[in-house]
Formats: structure tokens, C-alpha cells, sequence
């Protein structure tokens, strides 16, 4: 596990060492970013995917990107490790240290394990209920959880995939989708309680900052 977490000296100096327009960096959470980062969403979940993008996460920090997102049940987890591996490959070749990158994951969708299982029900089943992290009456429309067990999990299993200690920044995905399944009520009792275990994992040193990434959660008609 890589040790660290994304700082103003770090990122600035990554900033400096790159042949980049001044105008392609921007200040935020005290750090320097790059204006544009590299996302991970869609792909097939096989070998070659994920070697084609653990060469090209490596390939955009040397050309000055060091905003990375990704998300634990894009490519069912397979993002989240091709891009460990990139950077990992990347830091070894000393051509970036830890302090130099934002790191940006997002936990809240069922993971899957490198493909879809056979019996989605029975897989949740055996890999939450049984171990008591997860209930069905936790999970929504089949396919979203966010209690407090269930994200202190996801968040562990992120770590593991990118093999840092401390993700940069972390999201709950899309939580505004229970709402229409659960009520207003409900829907912010399981927000408040999820944010709860963020500020936990935050104190912990797991992850840095947190949020929510989201659609359409801020919109007003």
C-alpha cells in the first residue's frame, strides 16, 4: 500500500515540472490540478482493457493530468486496479510520487467482481448478507447501497484495488437515485448516516475529502 495523499507542495511541483500552459492549472482543496483529468467509466472487463489503461493513466501524468476518477464498479472493480497498476508503474519509475496526484474514486453501486456473476441476487447474497455487511432491505432498484458497513467496506476494497493507504477523494455515487424508491425521509436518514462513515474513514486516514457525485442531485426545476 503507497503511502501519501495528494498535497499543495506535491502537486505544485508537479505542476512546474510540466511543459503545460499556465493556464491549464486550477486551485482547489489546496492543491494544484490539472484543468483536465482522465476518467475510467465503460470498457470491456478483459486483460487487454486493462492493460490499454494502465498505460494510459502512466501516459496522461507524464503529459500533466493528475486528476484521476474512477468509480469501484466501473468495469467491476477493473478501473480501480488498472488504474493501481499505472500509477504504481509510474511512481516506481519515478516519474511521479504520491503527493503529486488527486486520486478520485466513488463507492455506492453493487462491485462485481471482474464480471458480472451468473446470479446476481445470490452473489450479494454470500459476499454481503452472510458476511453482515449488507441487508436486501438495504439494497435499491437491485443495484444501490450506501449504509454505513457497506460503504466502510467499499472504501477498504478501493484502497486494496489502487494499493494506496488514503484515497484523495471519495463520492457516494449517485445516491439521489433511493430517493424515489425510499421517501424524502428515509433518503436523508441513510445520507446523514453514510456521511457519518465518511467523516469516520476521514479521521481514520482512509480517504481525504468526500462528497456526492451525482447527475441531477443539485438540480432545481
Amino acid at each position: 500500500m503507497i503511502s501519501g495523499r495528494a498535497t499543495s507542495e506535491g502537486t505544485a511541483k508537479f505542476a512546474q515540472s510540466r511543459s503545460t500552459a499556465k493556464e491549464h492549472w486550477r486551485q482547489a482543496l489546496d492543491v494544484t490540478l490539472s484543468s483536465v483529468g482522465m476518467g475510467s467509466y465503460l470498457g470491456r472487463w478483459d486483460d487487454a482493457t486493462d492493460a490499454q489503461v494502465a498505460a494510459a493513466v502512466r501516459r496522461v501524468m507524464q503529459c500533466g493530468v493528475n486528476v484521476i476518477d474512477s468509480a469501484i464498479n466501473y468495469r467491476f472493480q477493473r478501473a480501480e486496479r488498472s488504474l493501481g497498476r499505472g500509477i504504481k508503474a509510474a511512481i516506481d519509475a519515478g516519474e511521479v510520487t504520491r503527493d503529486q496526484i488527486l486520486i478520485c474514486t466513488k463507492g455506492g453501486y453493487l462491485s462485481f467482481e471482474n464480471e458480472p456473476p451468473s446470479n446476481p441476487a445470490e452473489w450479494f447474497e454470500q459476499t454481503f448478507v452472510e458476511s453482515g455487511i449488507a441487508t436486501f432491505d438495504d439494497l435499491v432498484d437491485d443495484s444501490h447501497c450506501m449504509t454505513p458497513a457497506y460503504l466502510r467496506h467499499q472504501i477498504d476494497r478501493s484502497r486494496a484495488n489502487f494499493g494506496v493507504e488514503t484515497l484523495d477523494v471519495y463520492y457516494v455515487h449517485n445516491p439521489e437515485g433511493q430517493l424515489p424508491h425510499v421517501g424524502e425521509k428515509e433518503f436523508y436518514r441513510r445520507l446523514t448516516a453514510a456521511f457519518a462513515q465518511l467523516e469516520k474513514s476521514a479521521d481514520e486516514g482512509k480517504i481525504g475529502v468526500y462528497g456526492v457525485a451525482t447527475w441531477n442531485g443539485f438540480r432545481q426545476i
